[in-house]
């Protein structure tokens, strides 16, 4: 996986970093939404 993302291209490595991006804002979101409901009740 490393190799790959070493020898892979920028839009490769640019798709990666994406998706985890993309995970740490979800998760990120997840909590909020858990938060606010939690203090709703």
């Amino acid at each position: 996986m490393f190799r790959f993302a070493q020898s892979g291209s920028a839009i490769d490595r640019a798709k990666v970093s994406n998706f985890f991006i993309g995970n740490q804002a979800g998760k990120w979101l997840s909590t909020q939404f858990a938060v606010n409901e939690n203090e709703s009740d």
